[in-house]
């Protein structure tokens, strides 16, 4: 994966994190864990930061949305705000996280998914560690999410409160 993309978990002395890298390399290793099209998403979308209205954890699973589908969910809200207050103010006028994230990929194609896991590629809303709101990320493999902070982005072993599939993924 990207240099500058961290992994959050689990390891042998504790909970931690450290950068998963390739040392610059943009295309995945011959052992890489994700698929193509997303290794190379997460690859660029590591290097680009955080920032309100731009590039935040709903643009960046939106641009995800986007990428694979050319139709962009968050037309209706992207630059509409530039700071946590106004982002929270957008979320709550469309009924909060799940709700946004809900019709704008409903538009695009995207399907809620039931119970079961969710795969790698999937839209998901999660809760990380240290926040009090959902996330929105992308799954990168199974019982990790892909989430863009203010830190950067880090994939996380964290569980899944909602999730959504694309048709042209997994069949």
């Amino acid at each position: 994966m990207a240099q500058g993309m961290k992994q959050a978990g689990v390891g042998r002395s504790g909970v931690g994190s450290g950068e998963i890298g390739s040392r610059g390399r943009s295309h995945p290793t011959p052992h890489s864990p994700f698929p193509t099209p997303l290794s190379r998403f997460l690859s660029a979308a590591a290097t680009r930061g955080f920032a309100w209205g731009r590039h935040d954890c709903m643009l960046f699973a939106a641009d995800w949305a986007k990428a694979l589908t050319g139709v962009d969910p968050a037309a209706g809200w992207r630059g509409t705000y530039l700071d946590e207050t106004e982002a929270r103010a957008v979320l709550s006028a469309a009924g909060g996280p799940e709700a946004q994230m809900h019709r704008a990929l409903k538009r695009c194609g995207w399907r809620r998914i039931g119970a079961g896991p969710a795969a790698p590629g999937d839209i998901a809303l999660a809760v990380p560690p240290r926040h009090a709101d959902a996330c929105a990320g992308i799954v990168a493999q199974s019982g990790r999410v892909a989430l863009l902070t203010r830190g950067g982005l880090v994939v996380w072993p964290i569980p899944v409160l909602a999730a959504w599939r694309h048709g042209a993924m997994h069949g």
